[in-house]
């Protein structure tokens, strides 16, 4: 990574080079510089444009991992994007010395405890958890440098407003404050003005990694389709997006039973099946993960193919959100089911994002499956899952 207008710490540019970064995306050449000049900033960029790495590396490159103090508070809106945040910070250690921790809702209050008496230079929390602790003066916030809120939009929505403006204004401290998002909703424009942050969109070059197609169904016709699609194309590996966390339970159980390898990914999911699919996704696995929106924001796998959208997104920038899982190294497709009555939303999609997405007719496969011949393709699919 040789960006000489960026003039990054060498210690920090030797390590991304080494680790395949090449050049710095257009939000980060955009930000790093103005979040040195210590400037209120909300910056908004696609999903996969670089977000993370905009914010922590200035961060890395300005924080004294000597003192004692926690100079840099992270607040994220899911437990799985904070342990992600997390090891991308620790990532950088043996390069910075630079300590990270994690906290959120419903952690162990003895393994909490040691967190806050270590009074790490990095803590990454999610809002509810930081609002319980600041209130209660256990987290001590007078030597903040930096305020960060990443996945902005969800930490301003109607469920988390209140907790993120009780944030702002129980500090104790007037640290720098940094918000980033994929998308701006009025809530979160409306935040960020009252806060008198400096706003930056950036348009990053359309990804042509992405080839994006839709199936017209109707609902009872999904699963029918969804399992013919994992036939002919083969899939091993996608996210699958539906609306709903019992939605998610339900489709996940219906793939399994069909010895398909497929796990519903939600916020009740317990450490054990946590850490079983983070080891399916770090040794390449056969893996179909069935997750909502919310969920997904803390899942980060690497040259992911395919994303399936069972249930269509419920606007343009969640359209947006749910395809910059794939297509961020490698080709990837992204394959959504529109049912009739969500026409409107195709058009808009299409006429926002200046893409036309591809049709894919039903005799683009074999026809929808007749119950008796259904029999024998569940057979296949789960023999061909098994052996991977």
């Amino acid at each position: 990574m040789k960006p000489i207008h960026l003039s990054i710490h060498s210690k920090l540019e030797d390590y991304l080079e080494s680790h395949g970064y090449q050049a710095p995306t257009t939000i980060q050449s955009s930000v790093i510089p103005l979040i040195r000049e210590k400037q209120n900033i909300l910056f908004i960029s696609p999903t996969g444009s670089g977000k993370t790495l905009s914010y922590l590396i200035p961060i890395l490159e300005s924080i004294n991992p000597k003192l004692e103090q926690t100079q840099a508070l992270v607040i994220v809106p899911t437990r799985e994007l904070a342990i992600q945040v997390r090891d991308t910070v620790r990532s950088f250690e043996p390069v910075t010395d630079i300590q990270c921790s994690v906290l959120f809702g419903g952690s162990n209050p003895k393994s909490q405890k040691e967190v806050l008496k270590k009074h790490v230079p990095i803590l990454v929390i999610t809002p509810g958890k930081a609002c319980e602790l600041i209130k209660t003066k256990k987290l001590k916030t007078e030597h903040l440098s930096y305020l960060v809120f990443d996945e902005a939009d969800l930490l301003t929505n109607k469920e988390r407003y209140r907790d993120s403006e009780d944030i702002v204004s129980s500090l104790s401290s007037q640290p720098q404050m940094i918000f980033c998002s994929a998308t701006k909703t009025p809530k979160l424009e409306a935040f960020a003005l009252n806060l008198q942050l400096k706003i930056i969109e950036t348009e990053e070059k359309k990804n042509d990694n992405i080839e994006q197609s839709f199936y017209r169904v109707e609902e009872s016709e999904k699963y029918h389709r969804l399992r013919q699609i994992l036939e002919k194309e083969q899939i091993f590996h996608a996210l699958i997006f539906v609306r709903t966390k019992s939605k998610a339970t339900r489709l996940a159980q219906k793939l399994t039973d069909d010895h398909i390898p497929a796990i519903a990914f939600h916020h009740d999911l317990d450490k054990e099946k946590r850490k079983k699919v983070a080891q399916m996704i770090s040794q390449n696995k056969p893996l179909l993960l069935v997750t909502t929106d919310i969920a997904a924001r803390g899942i980060d796998i690497t040259n992911l193919p395919y994303v399936i959208q069972y249930d269509a997104a419920d606007s343009t920038e969640t359209y947006l959100h749910r395809i910059g899982r794939t297509g961020r190294k490698n080709k990837g497709k992204s394959i959504i089911f529109f049912t009739e009555k969500e026409e409107e939303l195709k058009q808009t999609i299409e006429h926002k994002y200046q893409v036309k997405l591809k049709k894919k007719k039903k005799n683009d496969d074999e026809k929808v499956v007749k119950k008796k011949k259904k029999k024998k393709h569940t057979k296949n699919i789960g023999k061909r899952h098994k052996k991977k």
